[in-house]
Formats: C-alpha cells, structure tokens, sequence
C-alpha cells in the first residue's frame, strides 16, 4: 500500500503526482481510480501521472482515502492510498468542473461500442448508414442519382443540369435501334435517328424518307416531303414489255430519278438518257400513276432495269 497526495494535491486542478517507491522495472504504469485513467511517465525510478483539472475533479476536497491502484503493463496493480488537500478555515472549497461517473454507456442508433454496453472504459464508433441521419431521406436509390437540398432535408434524386453519358438521355433526343452511319434528324419534335438515304432495296416497304421539296401545285404552296423508292427488273426470261407502271397512283410528280436500262446484251445505260433506241426517264400522270419510259432497244421482254425515283406523294 503506497500513499500519495498530501496537501498540495488540490480537487479540480491540473495536478502530477510524482511517486517513488513504484516498480521502475515495467514498461507502463497506469493511474486508475473507478473509470479515470490516467498514464504515467517514468523517469529514473519515479513515476509521474499527469492529471488534468477535469481529472482531478472527481475527487472529493477533503482528505478521504479511495480505492485507487497503479495498473503495470505486465497487470500487475499495487493499491495506492490518495491523500488530497485539506480546506481552509473560512474559505468555500474550490469547485471542480463538472465530471460524469460512468455507470454504463450503451451506443445508440448509428453508433457501435466495444465492449457493449461500456461500464468502464470502451470505444464508441460510428456505424451509421446515410439514410439514419435525421436530415435526410433515401428512397430507392439508384445509380448515378445525387443528393438535394429542399426545405431542410436532403434527399436522392435523378441528377440534372449535368448531362448525360449518353445521347438518349437528352429530353429531345430519342434513338431507336442505332445502326452504323445512322445520322440525326428533327422530326418537328425531338431528334430521332435515322438511316442515310442509300439507294433502298426494291419495294414499297423499303422506301425512304430523304428529304423535303417545295411543292407549288398545292393550295397553299410548301415544303413537302419527298421519298425515294427502287424498282427492278433482271435480264432475260419473258418480262413485261414496253413502258413500266411501277407506281400505279398516289404520285404529284418525280423530283429525280437515276439507275440504268439494261440491253439483253448485259449493257447497261444510265438514267435518264435520250440516246436514239435507248431513250428512258420517268413519266407522272395526270391521275398519279408513276410510269418508267423506255426506249424501243430496251423495251423487250429480255430486257431489265434498275432506276430509283424520288417523288413527292399527292
């Protein structure tokens, strides 16, 4: 049993306790009094333990012995004895700053302690996931959104004003189906993909959109649109002979044409041509039938064409 203090340790001030007579063979000395701890420091043989105000606060100012021990680092413990400072005559003790004994410490919602609960000393972590904090709110998150600021909470929304990583995230873009040289076109709307007006395969169903052209024959002259349609017919075999209706009705008038007119011979004419016995081109009527003209070298039944023909629809 070893007695320190005396009456220059004085309740509620920094005060070190200088010790002799400890075990001056050990790596670390701990002062320990209930849950106060505080480390020494040894120099030569004496220990000295540093106490803060608040550390000596939590003893009484009147000479009192308390059940204070020296903890070794090997765990060893050697009881002390505490003597603290005597009171003056006439005088009001010193007040102390204000401690708290613990008794028991148990984490509370986003907090984790070890041990659990603490009934000396512990570590007390947080461990709280965003959505516990009481000013915010998080509702089926989803990549990518952002945390915003509205009436004093934050909350997770869709990201604005940022971009997009990808052209079909833009409000007035839409694309469907993207496929090479694919280019962009306003629908009068939003910009919708479309594909490069290549000469489309034979067909009604592959016709194209390529553009818009002023139609004067109307009510009230405008642009309009103009579409492009392919028509073919092979060499050989017993063909349809003479001019060719490839569109029956519908058709205003022929804005372009271009192909060939094929001999039975293999030679192939370009379009439109006025040459003597191959002459062809493309002929509107009156009732919308579209017709493919031919001349009289490249108009038998062996004979075949390729043309396409961009028209606008009545």
């Amino acid at each position: 049993m070893i007695t320190v203090g005396g009456s220059s340790f004085t309740p509620g001030s920094p005060e070190t306790l200088a010790v002799s007579g400890l075990d001056a063979t050990q790596s670390t000395a701990v002062f320990r009094y209930e849950t106060l701890e505080v480390t020494g420091s040894l120099s030569g043989s004496v220990w000295s333990f540093a106490f803060t105000a608040d550390d000596t606060g939590v003893f009484d100012p009147t000479p009192n012995r308390f059940d204070c021990q020296i903890v070794y680092g090997d765990s060893t413990i050697t009881p002390v004895v505490l003597r603290t400072g005597e009171r003056k005559n006439g005088t009001e003790p010193t007040v102390p700053p204000g401690t708290t004994r613990v008794s028991s410490v148990i984490a509370g919602t986003g907090l984790s302690s070890s041990p659990s609960p603490i009934t000396s000393k512990g570590t007390i972590n947080l461990d709280a996931a965003l959505n516990q904090l009481n000013d915010v709110t998080i509702s089926g998150a989803t990549n990518s959104q952002v945390l915003k600021y509205t009436s004093g909470t934050w909350s997770n929304q869709d990201e604005s004003g940022g971009g997009s990583t990808a052209l079909n995230g833009l409000t007035d873009v839409t694309i469907t189906s993207a496929s090479a040289d694919d280019f962009l076109s306003y629908s009068g709307s939003e910009w919708v993909n479309r594909s490069i007006p290549f000469m489309p395969a034979p067909g009604a169903s592959n016709r194209v959109r390529v553009g818009k052209v002023w139609n004067p024959l109307i009510s009230t002259p405008a642009f309009v649109d103009v579409y492009r349609e392919s028509f073919f017919q092979a060499i050989g075999g017993t063909n349809p002979i003479g001019d060719i209706t490839v569109k029956s009705s519908g058709v205003e008038f022929s804005v372009s044409c271009g192909g060939y007119l094929q001999k039975a011979n293999g030679i192939k004419s370009s379009l439109p041509s006025d040459s003597v016995g191959i002459a062809g081109g493309i002929q509107v009527n009156t009732d919308g039938e579209m017709i493919l003209r031919r001349g009289q070298q490249v108009d038998d039944a062996d004979c075949g064409f390729f043309v396409f023909i961009d028209y606008v629809e009545s």
